[in-house]
């Protein structure tokens, strides 16, 4: 259980009662999605940055079949925690993203856009390219590489790469 209060704190960055509180409303919601029938499928994805500024991410989204086109739409939400890039704290990241996924057996290719509340080191604009690859386990479990990019259209462009585990309702 503290593996999971010490994910959300560097989510959160609040004092380990709210933490409880946060944890026990994420689980609450998720057990909500769980229970209910929807058109879409719900899902929520959890893992971490890598390569620069590595921090916990967690994206709660939705993803539904396109017909005639046979892909998949998948918007979401999401946190990115505080991290520390060239001795410099940076703060939260929360960011909306919609993206297209199409693929070949187990293996998806996606791409769309995401807005990121802060301009920051890694991404100098707050509408960005989100790219991923995915490779699915089973129809609920997949791994999921993901990387936020404004193609060099302002500096810095650093971009934001992230290794995720995504479950499906």
């Amino acid at each position: 259980m503290k593996f999971l209060t010490d994910f959300l704190g560097r989510l959160f960055d609040n004092p380990k009662p709210v933490r409880w509180v946060l944890s026990a409303l994420v689980l609450a919601i998720l057990v909500s999605w769980a229970t209910q029938c929807r058109s879409a499928e719900l899902f929520v994805e959890a893992g971490s940055t890598y390569a620069r500024g590595e921090t916990p991410v967690i994206i709660l989204g939705y993803a539904t079949e396109l017909p005639g086109l046979e892909a998949t739409a998948e918007c979401s939400i999401g946190i990115i925690g505080s991290s520390v890039l060239y001795n410099t704290e940076i703060g939260n990241q929360a960011f909306g993203q919609c993206k297209l996924w199409d693929g070949f057996k187990k293996f998806d290719l996606g791409i769309g856009v995401a807005y990121l509340q802060n301009v920051d080191f890694y991404n100098g604009s707050h509408l960005n390219f989100s790219l991923g690859l995915r490779y699915r386990f089973t129809d609920r479990l997949a791994l999921e590489i993901g990387h936020f990019s404004n193609a060099g259209t302002q500096k810095p462009n650093l971009g934001r790469d992230m290794v995720l585990i995504q479950y499906k309702f």
